[in-house]
């Protein structure tokens, strides 16, 4: 059985989940906000904070923190109001930006916002549960220490004589095709090898960052590399490329000859990166917009990744 829903193909409470709500609005005749839905839950989770924060800003917007008002809704409490203040009712927005104690704390950034906001419930908890309340300066100082996110995120050289080799794929769906894309470096970070080719009758995301891994690894071969690190952005094509489970996707096949290979030289290895450290093998991807053929440049490349090479040049120097 092939659960068609995922990304690869398997079934799980949270795609099942997924496809329930998607039902429910195509029912209710939303499907026209779907979009700018999926738009707005985007930039948060685009923000470069940590992961605690983005979910907590996700139970904020869902209104799923345990506030007095939630309390005395799932009778666990009597009263709702406010514990600090105890003014006016608890509600998510009162805890959060309403109390007087909640005003004192302020930034521009949105990313620091978020990070003060997650700290200002955890004040409160602290009040609640430990009587013990935390200065203002102190809140931010800690809210902006802790708002590291993920850091500057850029494309690294290998470690030793290995070959580091990034691929990625570009899907145009109405045309039902898909764009390659590769680059190879060496261990001092020079560009040796830049491709990219154009797949027909795939329109899956999944299928085409396969393809694209594949391809990588087949000019590893042809060009003799022994020691290679495989760098890709898709998180579910290199899980399951390093994993030994049956893959029963459409893009399983493809996934075995990989693992064939990788069995075949110890010294290969597939590792997953953020997008931002693999720009250059996404750039050549979207080529094929612009190629109408497969284009392989030899220690050379397309003028279009000129500046990031030299950017990844500058920061490896």
């Amino acid at each position: 059985m092939v659960w068609g829903c995922a990304k690869d193909d398997m079934f799980t409470v949270k795609n099942a989940y997924h496809l329930e709500h998607r039902r429910k609005r195509r029912k209710l005749g939303e499907a026209s906000k779907e979009r700018d839905d999926q738009f707005e839950w985007n930039s948060i989770w685009r923000l470069n904070v940590q992961g605690k924060v983005k979910h907590f800003l996700w139970k904020v917007c869902h209104n799923l923190l345990p506030t007095r008002e939630n309390l005395v809704k799932k009778q666990v409490l009597k009263s709702s109001m406010c514990p600090i203040c105890e003014i006016k009712i608890e509600t998510t927005m009162h805890a959060l930006w309403s109390c007087p104690t909640a005003l004192d704390l302020g930034s521009d950034e949105v990313e620091v916002v978020a990070t003060i906001l997650r700290k200002i419930w955890l004040r409160r908890n602290v009040v609640l549960f430990e009587s013990k309340f935390a200065a203002p300066k102190a809140v931010l100082k800690v809210a902006k220490m802790g708002n590291q996110g993920r850091g500057e995120i850029r494309w690294e050289k290998p470690v030793g004589i290995a070959i580091k080799i990034n691929w990625d794929a570009a899907v145009e769906i109405y045309l039902k095709r898909v764009g390659l894309g590769v680059v190879i470096h060496d261990s001092c970070g020079e560009v040796l090898v830049c491709l990219c080719s154009i797949v027909n009758f795939v329109q899956k995301p999944s299928m085409a960052e396969a393809l694209a891994l594949r391809r990588a690894a087949t000019l590893c071969v042809e060009l003799g590399f022994s020691n290679v690190i495989l760098e890709g952005d898709s998180h579910v094509v290199v899980k399951v490329a390093s994993g030994m489970k049956e893959i029963w996707a459409d893009y399983g096949t493809i996934v075995e000859d990989m693992r064939i290979l990788i069995r075949s030289n110890q010294n290969w290895r597939v590792r997953f990166v953020y997008r931002k450290a693999n720009i250059i093998a996404h750039k050549l991807s979207k080529l094929f917009f612009k190629y109408t053929d497969k284009r392989v440049w030899i220690e050379e490349c397309p003028i279009e990744i000129l500046s990031d090479i030299r950017k990844e040049r500058y920061y490896n120097d």
